[in-house]
C-alpha cells in the first residue's frame, strides 16, 4: 500500500500556494528587464532561447534515466525547480519578443523625430478630460498603421492621443485616420503620445464601431447625464464609485435631451476632495477592482439559489455579467485583473469545484504577464493583485487575532483593510511619500455603505437609457451615500496627523517593506512568548493546553450575566 506524504493529507486546494514562486519570478524578470535593460530585446531574446535549450536537455536527460524510488522531498524540490525555470523561460521569451516588437516599431522612430505623421488607429478607450493643459480631450487607441511620405508601415504601437475642439468627436471602437505630431510620453501609463493637428480634417472615421461598443458608450453617455444634474460632491464621486471615473476626469461637454452642454466640474473642489480621499486611505473605492465583480456574481448567485436554478446557468450568469461590467466600467489594469481572476472563479464554478482564490490570483498574474509584458511596471495592476494576495493569505489570521478583543464583524471588516494594506503599503509610498494612518478607522465607517451605492450606481447605469427620470432617482440615492464617504474623508484626511511623511521610489519601498518584516517578527516572538508563559501552568487533563478566555469571550460572559440580572433570564 502507499504511503501517502503528510503535505497530500494537509494539502488544503484554496491555499495552493505552489504557482507562487513561478508567479514571482515570472514579475521580477520581466520587472528587471523593463527597468534595467530597457529595449535590447535581441539579448533577451537569445538568453531565453538558450534556457529554453538547457531546460529541454535537462528533461531528455531524466526522461532517460532509469525509473527509481525517490525521496519524496526531493523530488518535490526538483519539480519546483523545473517549474520556475520554465516560468523564467517564458517570461524571458515574452520580454524579448515585445522588446524586438517595440524597437522596430515605426510610432517609436516617428516620435524620436517628433515628426508630422498619419496614423491609422483604432480607439479602445472611452473621451476623456485632457491630461494636458493646452488640450481639450484623451483617447487611448490601437495603432494599425503610419502614413509618412507616401509610404505605409505596419504597428501595432498602443499610444494616447490627445486633441481639441471638434477633434474630440472619438467614438470606442471605431478605427479613425489621424494626422498629429508623435511623440515620447512624459508622464502616464502609455509610452507614445499623439498630439492631434488643430486642422479640421485632422480627424477621418474610416470605420463606424461596433453595434456592441456602440451600445456600451450609449449608457455611459446617459447615465453621466444623470450625474451631472447632481449638486456638489454626487457628481464627482457617483460616476467614481461606479465606474472608476471621477467626475472632474469625464470629458465636457457631451449634450443632454435639452440640446444644452453640461457645465465645467469645479476643479480645485474636485482636486482638494481627491486629496481627502487620498490622506485619508479610501481613494482605492474610486477605482473599479474586484469588488465590484464580487458584489455582482454573489447577486446573480443568490438569484439562482433562489430560483432553484442549475450550477451551470448560474455560471453561465455570472459570466455575462462578468463581460457585461468589464465593458461599462472605464478600462483599468485593475479591472483586467478582476476580469481574468475572475473567469477561473467562472470555471470553478462550471466543473462543480470550490473557489481557489490563491490559485486563481498565480494563473491569472502569470498568464496576464506573459500576455502583456507591459503590466510588470503597473502601479494599477501592481497594487490590485498585492491587495488580493494580502487578503487571500492574511486575512484569516488577522481576523482571528483581532476577533479575541472586539466583535466579530467589526473584526472581519478591519481584518480586510489590515491584510490589503500590508503587501499594498510599500507600492503606494513609490507613488505617493506618505502613509495614511487613519485608512482602517475610514474603511470601516464607510463600509456599510459602500456596496449599497454601488448597486445604487450600477442600477442607474442599467436604466438611465431608457428611463432617465428612474436613473437621475437611483443616482440620488447613490449620492447620499457617496455624502458619507466625502465628510469621512474631509473629516479623517484633513487633521494633522492623517498621513505619515515617508522617504519615496524605491528606498521608500524598500524600507517600508523592511518595517513590515520586522513588526511580523516582533509580533511572532510576542505571541510565543505569551504561549510559553501560559504554558508554565502544566498541561490540562489529557495532555491539551490549559483553557485561557480571551477578552471578547469575558466581555461576553458579563454582558450576558448583567442582562440576565437587569431583564431576566431570557426564556426559549
Amino acid at each position: 500500500m502507499r504511503r501517502h506524504h503528510s503535505y497530500r493529507l494537509r494539502e488544503r486546494g484554496g491555499r495552493d500556494a505552489r504557482l507562487l514562486p513561478a508567479a514571482a519570478t515570472v514579475w521580477t524578470i520581466l520587472l528587471a528587464e523593463h527597468m534595467l535593460f530597457g529595449t535590447k530585446g535581441m539579448t533577451w531574446l537569445a538568453a531565453g532561447v538558450t534556457v529554453m535549450a538547457i531546460v529541454l536537455g535537462i528533461v531528455a536527460i531524466i526522461g532517460a534515466t532509469p525509473s527509481r524510488p525517490m525521496p519524496t522531498a526531493i523530488g518535490q524540490v526538483l519539480w519546483h525547480g523545473a517549474v520556475i525555470i520554465a516560468a523564467a523561460c517564458c517570461a524571458l521569451a515574452s520580454g524579448g519578443f515585445h522588446d524586438l516588437a517595440a524597437v522596430g516599431d515605426p510610432m517609436v522612430s516617428a516620435a524620436d523625430a517628433e515628426t508630422e505623421v498619419v496614423v491609422l488607429l483604432d480607439v479602445t478607450g472611452p473621451v476623456m478630460a485632457s491630461s494636458l493643459r493646452d488640450m481639450d480631450c484623451q483617447t487611448d487607441a490601437q495603432v494599425h498603421g503610419i502614413l509618412s511620405d507616401g509610404v505605409r508601415s505596419a504597428s501595432s504601437a498602443r499610444i494616447r492621443v490627445y486633441a481639441s475642439g471638434d477633434a474630440c468627436g472619438w467614438h470606442q471602437g471605431g478605427g479613425y485616420a489621424v494626422e498629429g505630431a508623435a511623440r515620447h510620453a512624459r508622464f502616464g501609463d502609455r509610452p507614445l503620445w499623439l498630439v492631434v493637428d488643430d486642422d479640421r480634417g485632422a480627424v477621418v472615421r474610416i470605420r463606424e464601431p461596433a453595434w456592441w461598443d456602440a451600445a456600451v458608450e450609449r449608457l455611459r453617455g446617459a447615465f453621466l447625464e444623470q450625474t451631472d444634474r447632481l449638486p456638489g460632491q454626487g457628481r464627482i464621486l457617483v460616476p467614481g464609485l461606479t465606474l472608476g471615473v471621477l467626475g472632474q476626469d469625464v470629458y465636457r461637454p457631451h449634450v443632454g435631451e435639452d440640446g444644452r452642454a453640461a457645465d465645467a466640474v469645479d476643479e480645485t473642489a474636485a482636486r482638494l476632495m481627491e486629496d481627502d480621499f487620498k490622506n485619508s486611505g479610501i481613494m482605492h473605492l474610486m477605482a473599479v477592482s474586484g469588488g465590484h465583480f464580487v458584489l455582482v456574481a454573489s447577486l446573480v448567485r443568490r438569484s439562482g439559489s433562489m430560483l432553484l436554478m442549475p450550477r451551470q446557468v448560474k455560471a453561465a450568469g455570472v459570466a455575462g455579467v462578468y463581460v457585461v461590467l468589464t465593458a461599462l466600467v472605464y478600462p483599468s489594469d485593475s479591472v483586467l485583473r478582476a476580469a481574468v481572476m475572475g473567469g477561473f472563479g467562472v470555471a470553478c464554478m462550471l466543473l462543480g469545484r470550490p473557489g481557489q482564490a490563491l490559485a486563481a490570483l498565480n494563473w491569472t498574474v502569470i498568464a496576464s504577464l506573459l500576455l502583456e509584458p507591459e503590466l510588470a511596471h503597473s502601479y494599477g495592476f501592481a497594487l490590485s493583485c498585492a491587495a488580493v494576495y494580502g487578503i487571500v493569505i492574511l486575512d484569516r489570521p488577522i481576523s482571528q487575532a483581532l476577533a479575541a478583543v472586539m466583535p466579530g464583524a467589526l473584526a472581519q471588516a478591519a481584518s480586510i483593510t489590515i491584510a490589503a494594506q500590508i503587501p499594498t503599503l510599500p507600492i503606494q509610498v513609490m507613488m505617493n511619500p506618505g502613509i495614511p494612518l487613519l485608512s482602517v478607522p475610514a474603511n470601516l465607517l464607510v463600509a456599510p455603505v459602500v456596496s449599497l451605492t454601488t448597486l445604487l450606481g450600477l442600477s442607474a447605469v442599467g436604466v438611465s437609457w431608457f428611463a432617465p427620470p428612474l436613473g437621475h432617482g437611483l443616482v440620488a440615492v447613490a449620492s447620499a451615500g457617496t455624502l458619507l464617504l466625502q465628510r469621512c474623508a474631509t473629516l479623517l484626511g484633513r487633521t494633522r496627523f492623517s498621513v505619515l511623511p515617508w522617504h519615496d521610489g524605491v528606498v521608500g519601498a524598500a524600507v517600508m517593506a523592511a518595517f513590515e518584516i520586522l513588526v511580523a517578527l516582533a509580533v511572532t516572538l510576542i505571541r510565543r512568548s505569551v504561549r510559553r508563559w501560559r504554558g508554565r501552568g502544566g498541561l490540562a487533563a489529557g495532555g491539551g493546553r490549559p483553557y485561557v478566555p480571551t477578552p471578547m469571550e469575558r466581555l461576553g460572559v458579563w454582558w450576558r450575566d448583567t442582562r440576565a440580572m437587569i431583564f431576566g433570564p431570557r426564556r426559549r
